[in-house]
């Protein structure tokens, strides 16, 4: 017999309504990847509830940080070191390989000759006079 705790379509309902339902669910229903994403995207912070696997999953926890960032505290631990979570603000899921645009654009920047700025190694821009 099935409990009301392990109703899928309540538990949708609930999370919706309010993610930190997702605590009361049972392990099945936090290892359900819809109920989690709709727990989350009502309570960042539910992202505690979700299960191990579901805390490391990308999707998750992006839509987790949109609703509340710091709910990256309950991230698996692959993803919490992940530089492009790290620098993700909320809006559109972070580059993959944001470093790597960085560098580029950098390298763009750097290749342009404009006679009121100059941009030396290290990263620092100069006007003409050295400031």
């Amino acid at each position: 017999s099935t409990t009301l705790l392990d109703d899928r379509i309540l538990a949708l309902a609930a999370v919706s309504s309010d993610g930190r339902a997702l605590e009361f669910l049972s392990e099945g229903l936090r290892a359900d990847k819809e109920v989690v994403l709709a727990a989350v995207e009502s309570k960042g912070r539910s992202l505690e509830f979700a299960s191990e696997a579901l805390r490391a999953d990308r999707e998750a926890v992006l839509a987790a940080m949109r609703q509340d960032r710091s709910s990256l505290e309950f991230a698996g631990e692959a993803l919490k070191s992940d530089k492009n979570i790290w620098l993700y603000s909320g809006g559109e899921p972070p580059h993959e390989d944001l470093f790597g645009h960085m560098e580029k654009s950098i390298e763009y920047f750097t290749s342009l000759r404009d006679p009121f700025f100059r941009i030396t190694p290290g990263l620092v821009v100069e006007d003409e006079e050295g400031f």
